[in-house]
């Protein structure tokens, strides 16, 4: 299976190593994410090949809301968009 969190980031300011902050959706000071983004912040989600080969998506707004999002599957077979 793949899965993966996806957060928008607002204001932000890193210097030539990758240090730095924003505003909202920071993630420990750091431009190369590996952990999740400081509240407040809109989340899409993704989850592939899950129960019966299905795929999930979903935006969540649980951790606030920061920026406006859409998601859709690029895929022919799902023509669905959220927002």
């Amino acid at each position: 299976t793949t899965k993966a969190r996806i957060w928008g980031r607002t204001n932000c300011n890193f210097d030539a190593s990758g240090r730095g902050r924003c505003q909202t959706g920071d993630c420990n000071g750091v431009l190369d994410c590996k952990s999740y983004g400081q509240a407040p912040n809109t989340l899409a989600e993704y989850a592939l090949q899950q129960y019966a080969n299905q795929d999930f998506i979903d935006i969540s707004v649980i951790d606030g809301f920061n920026i406006p999002m859409e998601f859709s599957s690029a895929s022919g077979q799902c023509t669905r968009k959220i927002r």
